[in-house]
Order: C-alpha cells, then sequence, then structure tokens
C-alpha cells in the first residue's frame, strides 16, 4: 500500500494520512493487530535511495512523519512493531529516533541494520533507543557481494561488530533476503559457519531464533 502511494504520486503522497490505500491499510492492520494475525508492519521503503536496484523504487522522506507515528502508535498499542528500509544518513537517524522515543510502547526492526551502517550508527542508536532492533539480512555473502556491507562471512565476524552484537545480543535477528533456494542455502551456511560459533553461546542463541520469538510472538514445537 505505501508503495502503491508512492507509484501514484511520489513521496507526498506516500506520507499523505489520508490516502485511500493507507487509510484502508491502518484499518486492516488494527483489525488484523487485534486478532492476532499479524505482530508487525513492513518492510516500509522510507530511504532506499541508493540500495535499490529499480530506479523506480528509490526514494526518500521522513521517517517521523505523522503517517509513520499513527502507524507506530497503533503497533504499539498491540505490542507489535513497524519495519523500515532505511539508509543510515544522518537526518534519517535523526528521525527515527524521535519516531522510537515518541511511543516507548512500539518497536522498530531496522531492515539490513541500516544496509551500509558502519558499527557506530547503529550503537549510537541502540544506546538510546531500547524499542530498536535490526535484522542481519543482506549483511553477508552470499546474497551481498559488497565487502563494505559485509557484517560477517564464513570465516567470521568484523570485530566492531560482534562487540555490537555481543553488548545489544537481545536486539539483533538473523536474516538472508534470498531470492533464491540457492542463495538461502547459502546464506544460513554462513550463519552456521562465521556468525554463531564465533559468538558466546548465549548470544548466539539470542541472535539465531530466541529474539525473533519474542519479537514475532513464536511458539516452540512441542
Amino acid at each position: 500500500e505505501f508503495n502503491k502511494a508512492y507509484f501514484s504520486g511520489g513521496i507526498d503522497e506516500m506520507l499523505n494520512p489520508d490516502n485511500p490505500s493507507l487509510v484502508d491499510l491502518y484499518e486492516q492492520s488494527e483489525k488484523d493487530l487485534k486478532d492476532g494475525l499479524i505482530v508487525g508492519i513492513g518492510e516500509i521503503f522510507i530511504n532506499n535511495q541508493t540500495s535499490n536496484k529499480s530506479r523506480k523504487m528509490r526514494r526518500k522522506g521522513q521517517v517521523d512523519a505523522p503517517i509513520f507515528r499513527k502507524f507506530f502508535d497503533l503497533v504499539a498499542k498491540y505490542d507489535g512493531f513497524l519495519a523500515f528500509h532505511m539508509e543510515p544518513d544522518s537526518d534519517s537517524m535523526e528521525q527515527l529516533g524521535k519516531l522510537l522515543s515518541s511511543n516507548r510502547k512500539g518497536r522498530v526492526v531496522w531492515n539490513h541494520c541500516g544496509n551500509g551502517s558502519v558499527p557506530d550508527d547503529v550503537r549510537s542508536m541502540m544506546d538510546k533507543h531500547p524499542n530498536l532492533f535490526c535484522g542481519l539480512s543482506y549483511r553477508s555473502p552470499p546474497v551481498s557481494k559488497k565487502i563494505h556491507v559485509q557484517i560477517f562471512d564464513s570465516s567470521g565476524i568484523d570485530s566492531s561488530w560482534r562487540e555490537l552484537l555481543e553488548d545489544h545480543s537481545d536486539r539483533f535477528m538473523v536474516g538472508t533476503d534470498a531470492h533464491n533456494d540457492k542463495q538461502f542455502v547459502g546464506s544460513i551456511k554462513t550463519v552456521r559457519k562465521g556468525l554463531l560459533p564465533n559468538l558466546k553461546p548465549d548470544t548466539a542463541r539470542k541472535i539465531a531464533y530466541q529474539n525473533a520469538q519474542r519479537l514475532f510472538k513464536l511458539k516452540n514445537n512441542p
């Protein structure tokens, strides 16, 4: 629905609280959250100016715009979250901080940990905002072949990222962003070889599945 609004009228229409598609999305989301059919909303592309191959998909908007504050308060009401695709520009991070601090009951999953972010970018946000989570998808090979994007590979974890993962072990989750079976299998092998064995056991369990179970309200199989 956010993409539909963007394609119809650009970023202004995507941020328009009166856009019919977004009004319908809000109403349906509230019903689904209340009924337990969903636990979050996203992935919302709010800043993907350089991180999307498709030119028509690229955009940058205000992360704490009224439309997002409205949806953020909604997920907060039902112990849910918003998921953002947001590059770590300083103004975007400042706006994200304002959104996070506006309602501590709401949570945000920062997809791909900001794509091209460095550890200091994420640490500065996590130190201030306990309701911020990060997904590690697209931050390792074979999905991402860009060295500056990779947090870990099959040989291990960048030392600065490892320190951050240990310090905020409750708020990171594995992911792949795989687009086919081959990428998925390769990504899981990289997680199992390069990420998890190089973390403390408790941290590895949290990042591998426990944090996701808590955030997504998943249950263990009997």
